[in-house]
């Protein structure tokens, strides 16, 4: 779900990235900025941050768009 919520704005403005998209907490968690989302407890979710990235890698487009409505 994670992954989706990160990935999401790809699928509704093509071009963007979610990597560098300025609305994302994926870069909030990566770039350890203090805003309003726990980065703490989520890398303990992911085992590190290492992780966190990796999963967003691994989840293909093609299951982000399985949980779209």
């Amino acid at each position: 779900l994670i992954c989706y919520i990160h990935k999401n704005p790809m699928h509704h403005n093509s071009g963007i990235d979610y990597r560098k998209y300025m609305w994302s907490s994926y870069r909030d968690l990566v770039e350890q900025r203090i805003g309003l989302t726990e980065i703490d407890e989520l890398l303990t979710m992911y085992s590190g941050l290492d992780n966190f990235k990796e999963s967003h890698i691994a989840a293909s487009d093609k299951l982000i768009y399985e949980f779209e409505i």
